[in-house]
């Protein structure tokens, strides 16, 4: 029995906060949150590992394929949505500035790592220019 496993849980996170992105409620704010955290907490290589299996099956291809084309634009700057709402969720616990940084970066570095490394399933992209 298959078990889904922390790609397929940040997939699902990505769909969701794609979905509730225009409300302003704290709870909603959370799923923003919560990737940060699986991104912190999972290594990036088995992130993207995790990412390429869910792209290589019949069953998850098109809704993760989705997901990343949401998340690039949701989560890759500060000043997207993904990394306000995990701020706000913070509700002033932690730097609001560091914890949207955080999860752009993270995001952006896994990113990154499924479009470098040679595959058919993603196209390349530029990384995006440093301010």
């Amino acid at each position: 029995m298959s078990v889904a496993g922390p790609a397929a849980l940040l997939v699902a996170k990505v769909h969701k906060i794609a979905e509730r992105a225009d409300s302003a409620a704290r709870a909603v704010d959370k799923d923003a949150l919560d990737v940060l955290r699986l991104l912190r907490a999972i290594a990036l290589d088995e992130m993207a590992r995790g990412m390429r299996r869910l792209l290589a099956s019949d069953l998850a291809d098109d809704v993760t394929r989705r997901a990343i084309e949401l998340a690039d634009g949701l989560l890759r700057q500060p000043d997207h949505i993904g990394p306000t709402m995990a701020a706000r969720a913070v509700g002033g616990l932690e730097d609001p500035d560091v914890i949207a940084a955080s999860l752009a970066a993270l995001y952006t570095d896994v990113a990154n790592d499924l479009r470098q490394r040679p595959s058919p399933i993603l196209p390349r992209r530029p990384a995006p220019m440093a301010a």
